[in-house]
């Protein structure tokens, strides 16, 4: 089995492809979604963050208020690291626990936003970065999110910079244009990894 890291800024449209690889019938392991699993109403996780962040982070039902929590993080560099050393080391447990239930497949994905970040990408055997230019991502990002412009930019600038991340990938994928144009990239880097495979 062959791990492949997939990873990109926020709003470059890496859903879209871990959607594409889907369809086409691989594994797609998507840290985002683990990330969600773990902080479920009543969860080891939730409660601990809800014991560092106060319980104004909670929303009336238990479940997390993921606004409130990012308002947070996000103006604040140590908080934001303080949250990620709560959530990294229970993510990484839980994908690495799945990447081995696939371990039939010939090649599984690993969907993770942070995955140079967290040095996930020592466990992959290759990395595709998804890549958008700044505008797209910054309109992809206000709509989704219904972010204002600067909310959307300061997003963007609380991660690693995209020509970091585009430098170390193994393959970069384009995705400022359309789907068919992305799903063309996707299955060139495909059959150029079954060949080499071969």
């Amino acid at each position: 089995m062959k791990l492949i890291g997939l990873t990109g800024g926020i709003g470059t449209g890496k859903s879209t492809v871990s959607e594409y690889l889907i369809e086409l019938g691989y594994k797609v392991i998507d840290a985002d979604k683990i990330s969600r699993e773990i902080v479920e109403p009543n969860s080891e996780t939730l409660n601990k963050i809800a014991k560092e962040f106060g319980d104004e982070i909670l929303l009336q039902d238990g479940s997390l208020n993921r606004k409130k929590l990012a308002d947070i993080v996000f103006s604040d560099p140590d908080k934001k690291a303080l949250l990620d050393s709560i959530m990294h080391t229970k993510i990484i447990d839980i994908i690495i626990e799945r990447a081995k239930s696939y371990d039939n497949e010939k090649f599984v994905f690993l969907d993770v936003p942070l995955l140079y970040e967290t040095n996930m990408d020592e466990l992959v055997d290759m990395v595709w970065v998804v890549d958008a230019d700044e505008e797209t991502r910054i309109n992809r990002i206000m709509i989704r999110d219904k972010l204002t412009r600067e909310q959307a930019i300061d997003r963007i600038n609380n991660q690693m910079s995209q020509s970091e991340k585009v430098k170390k990938a193994d393959y970069v994928i384009d995705n400022s244009g359309d789907k068919y144009t992305l799903y063309n990239q996707i299955n060139n880097i495909l059959n150029l990894i079954e060949e080499s495979e071969q």
